[in-house]
């Protein structure tokens, strides 16, 4: 392509082309969604609503391998928005600012897609809770499990009053959050487009007078992701992008190879290494390094190689379903080992969580391919009459 043209509120040079799809961002979405998954393991030692005396993180399935999943991160939660806020800025900031697209069709679109299944998890939970409790006398890991927070539930807005407390399919607080994000991402761009400053204005303000801890979380880390995006749109317009696009990745690569050397519980590097990473200095490395530089990197390899990961294609296809699906298989689950009397020490086991996984993928395969899918096009179909 030679010259210049506009695309989605981007210029195009001879140099870039506005890939079709972030395919590795995917790809490290899918793998977000299993350290939340994995994280929550502990929900299986949950017996009385405490963690239970069986649990051992050390103890479980490939930790080892797997142990930078299992343990507690300050960034998985900021990763989700910021990566949401670059996803939104780059699909839908440019027409929004146009009015290309009305609030009623942007509102609308986001809830085909998210509310249906949110609906089913939500019964589903409830139910589920019913016969837990009527087993055992307790709620599994979540008890606030009333009329009031089913009604929140219910409409979205679990996470947006102060001490709520988690309830029912409790990940869908991050939900609830997200929901806010897009009416202020709506209000934002109509007014500001991809204004760099106002991006900033916003993030600081947002995170700092919202007083709901979770909905501060979100304002900041997702018009944080507005302002990567904001990065990522300069970068890939300069003359030649690619001496950025080529060095980031591989300098992002290195430093997630450090980070979990310096993390991982069986190596032991220089004692002074170690002392050093636990001062308090590096306490948000995670959040403020390894974070906005895997999106950059990923997001400008993408623009350099269209096709990278899309292979992998499915599995951005059904995060939203393992999200939202991973907390009432659990239920299920241990429904079913209180019912049959089996040893709990099941869930310590590594065939049963390659069976809970390949549970949790079929079920959100099924999902999305033959019920969100369909009911989102029924829903958008309905509309556009």
């Amino acid at each position: 392509m030679g010259g210049g043209g506009q695309y989605d509120g981007f210029v195009l040079t001879m140099h870039f082309i506005l890939p079709k799809h972030f395919y590795l961002l995917d790809i490290v979405k899918g793998l977000a969604i299993l350290k939340v998954i994995l994280w929550h393991w502990q929900h299986f030692f949950y017996p009385y609503h405490s963690m239970g005396p069986g649990f051992d993180r050390v103890s479980q399935p490939l930790y080892c391998l797997l142990y930078i999943f299992y343990e507690p991160s300050a960034a998985t939660i900021p990763f989700f928005f910021s990566l949401s806020g670059f996803t939104f800025f780059w699909l839908y900031s440019a027409r929004v600012a146009k009015g290309t697209i009305s609030s009623k069709t942007f509102f609308l679109s986001r809830l085909a897609r998210l509310y249906p299944l949110h609906i089913v998890t939500l019964v589903a939970v409830a139910v589920g809770q019913c016969v837990y409790s009527g087993m055992t006398h307790a709620s599994f890991v979540y008890s606030n499990n009333d009329v009031v927070h089913f009604i929140m539930n219910l409409f979205l807005v679990s996470a947006w009053g102060r001490d709520v407390g988690f309830s029912f399919n409790g990940p869908v607080w991050l939900l609830s959050v997200q929901m806010l994000m897009y009416i202020l991402f709506y209000v934002f761009c109509r007014n500001f487009n991809r204004n760099a400053m106002a991006l900033v204005v916003v993030m600081i303000l947002g995170s700092f007078l919202a007083q709901n801890v979770s909905i501060a979380l979100g304002i900041k880390y997702f018009f944080f992701g507005g302002i990567l995006f904001v990065v990522y749109e300069r970068i890939v317009s300069t003359d030649d992008p690619w001496k950025v696009s080529i060095w980031l990745p591989f300098v992002t690569a290195a430093l997630w190879f450090v980070t979990l050397l310096v993390k991982h519980p069986y190596i032991h590097l220089i004692p002074e290494i170690n002392s050093l990473c636990q001062k308090p200095v590096f306490s948000n490395w995670a959040v403020v390094v390894l974070l906005p530089l895997t999106i950059l990197s990923l997001a400008l390899w993408q623009a350099k190689k269209s096709q990278a990961g899309q292979r992998f294609s499915k599995i951005g296809d059904i995060t939203y379903s393992m999200y939202l699906l991973h907390f009432p298989l659990q239920l299920l689950a241990v429904i079913g080992v209180v019912h049959f009397n089996v040893d709990p020490q099941v869930f310590n086991r590594l065939a049963f969580m390659i069976l809970f996984f390949m549970a949790l993928v079929l079920a959100s395969w099924i999902s999305r391919q033959y019920f969100e899918t369909p009911i989102k096009k029924h829903l958008l179909s309905g509309l556009a009459r």
